[in-house]
C-alpha cells in the first residue's frame, strides 16, 4: 500500500495512521486510516518502536465538501492531520478544488468527528483557507503553544504551505501560519509568512512545514526541501523561529535528512510527540529510488542536546509492510 503524508495520533489507547489518497489505489479513498491494536505503552513511546498489526484500512473521510472534488471522481485529499479539541476530533486537509484554476488547485478544509476513526464531517461553507494568489494551499498542521503570542486562552495556531510551485507566476513557496479560533474551525487572525528558502539545496519547494517545541520552549519548524519528493534530491530542513507565528530562520546549512538507508528521497514529513514526549519524524522514502505505488513510512528519532534538536540513529520502519 502506499503511504504518502503520513501522520499518526495517539488515541483512546490506539495509533491512528492516516494518510493522503494514495497514488494508482483502486479503493478511492480520501483519507485512509488504519488502526493498531497496541496501547499506549507500547510502540512509539518507547526508544526502539515496532509498530505491526495494523487493521485494514477505511476512509476516514467518505463526504467531502461541496467545493472539493473526491478521489472517486479524480481528486486527490493531500496532509491530513488530526486534533483533538475538547471532545471533538478535528481534521485539516487539503483537497482538489472543484472548478479551480489550472493548474490543478487545492486548498484546505476541516471536519470534526466524535471518534478519531472518523467518519469525519465537513464543516459547510468555503475552505478554511484558499489563497488562490499563491497557487492555493495545502500541508496543513495545527500547533499548540500556550506560551504563543494569543496567550495561554487561545493556543491553537494553523501552518500550512502555500502552493506557489504551481506556476512562475505565483513566485516562490511560502510557510504561513494564523491564530486558529478555540473550536479550531475557523482562523481568528490574519495570515503570516514565516519562511521562504534561501540555500541551494533547499530550492525550488518548501512543503509540509511542521512546528514542534523543544524542551526549554524554543519552537522549531521542520520542512520538506529540494527537487521534489518525487526526486532523489528531496530532503528535510530545520529552522528556528520566534514563536508560532514565526518569523523563522535556516538553523542548518545541510538536511536534517536527505537520502538515507530508509530509502531515496524522505519526501513530506510530519511530526509525532509521543505520551513520554519523545519527538519522531515520519515521512514516505521511495524504497527503490524511483517514483512507485509503494511507499512505506519510516520514523526518524529527534532528541534535544544543549538547546537544539540532534537526530538519533535511524530506527527500521516501523510502519512498513
Amino acid at each position: 500500500m502506499d503511504l504518502p503524508d503520513p501522520f499518526v495520533l495517539l488515541a483512546m489507547n490506539h495509533y491512528y495512521l492516516y494518510v493522503s489518497t494514495a497514488f494508482g489505489s483502486p479503493l478511492s479513498m480520501n483519507v485512509p486510516v488504519m488502526m493498531t491494536s497496541q496501547s499506549e505503552s507500547r510502540g512509539l513511546s518507547q526508544s526502539a518502536p515496532r509498530l505491526a498489526q495494523w487493521g485494514q484500512p477505511h476512509d476516514a473521510l467518505p463526504i467531502l465538501p461541496l467545493w472539493a472534488v473526491g478521489a472517486g471522481s479524480g481528486g486527490r485529499v493531500w496532509a491530513p492531520n488530526v486534533i483533538r479539541i475538547g471532545d471533538v476530533y478535528t481534521m485539516y486537509f487539503a483537497p482538489t478544488l472543484k472548478d479551480g484554476p489550472t493548474p490543478i488547485t487545492h486548498c484546505i478544509g476541516v471536519s470534526t468527528a466524535s471518534t478519531p476513526s472518523g467518519p469525519f464531517t465537513p464543516i459547510a461553507g468555503p475552505p478554511l483557507v484558499c489563497q488562490l494568489s499563491q497557487g492555493g494551499d495545502i500541508d496543513p498542521q495545527v500547533f499548540v503553544d500556550p506560551d504563543g503570542p494569543m496567550g495561554a486562552q487561545h493556543p491553537y495556531y494553523l501552518l500550512w504551505k502555500s502552493d506557489n510551485n504551481l506556476s512562475p507566476r505565483y513566485g516562490p513557496d511560502t510557510a504561513w501560519a494564523a491564530p486558529l479560533r478555540n473550536d479550531g474551525l475557523a482562523l481568528s487572525g490574519p495570515a503570516v509568512p514565516i519562511l521562504q528558502v534561501h540555500q541551494a539545496w533547499e530550492q525550488p519547494f518548501l512543503e509540509a512545514p511542521q512546528m514542534v517545541s523543544a524542551p526549554d520552549g524554543s519552537d522549531w519548524l521542520l520542512f520538506s526541501t529540494g527537487a521534489g519528493f518525487w526526486k532523489p534530491g528531496s530532503a528535510i530542513g530545520l529552522a528556528r523561529c520566534d514563536g508560532p507565528l514565526g518569523p523563522c530562520q535556516d538553523f542548518l546549512t545541510s538536511p536534517l535528512i536527505g537520502s538515507n538507508e530508509q530509502g531515496v528521497g524522505p519526501g513530506e514529513e510530519t511530526v509525532f510527540v509521543s505520551d513520554k514526549a519523545d519527538v519522531w519524524v515520519l515521512y514516505s522514502p521511495w524504497h527503490t529510488g524511483t517514483l512507485s505505488p509503494f511507499r512505506p513510512v519510516e520514523a526518524a528519532h529527534l532528541a534535544w542536546v544543549g538547546g537544539r534538536p540532534v537526530l538519533l540513529a535511524p530506527e527500521d520502519g516501523p510502519f512498513a509492510g
